[in-house]
C-alpha cells in the first residue's frame, strides 16, 4: 500500500524545504565569517568585537585597545 500521511513530505517539497534550509544556512555562515574573521589593511585592528582574544593584544598600540587595558572594558 501506499498511503501518506499528512506529515510526510512529497519530492518537490523535501528539495524546497532542503534548499531553503541551505541557503539561511549559508547566509548565517556568510554573515559569522564578516564579524569574526580580521579585516583591513596591515597594522589595523583584526578584531571586530573583543579586544581582549586578540593575539596581538598585549602589544597592541591601538587607543581602543589601550582603553581596554586601562579600564578593563572592550569599548
Amino acid at each position: 500500500m501506499n498511503i501518506r500521511s499528512n506529515k510526510s513530505l512529497g519530492r518537490r517539497e523535501f528539495l524546497t524545504t532542503a534548499a531553503r534550509s541551505s541557503m539561511a544556512a549559508s547566509l548565517a555562515g556568510a554573515s559569522a565569517l564578516l564579524v569574526l574573521c580580521p579585516h583591513g589593511k596591515a597594522g589595523d585592528c583584526t578584531q571586530r568585537i573583543l579586544c581582549d582574544r586578540c593575539n596581538r593584544f598585549d602589544g597592541c598600540e591601538l587607543p581602543k585597545a589601550q582603553r581596554t587595558r586601562q579600564g578593563g572594558t572592550n569599548a
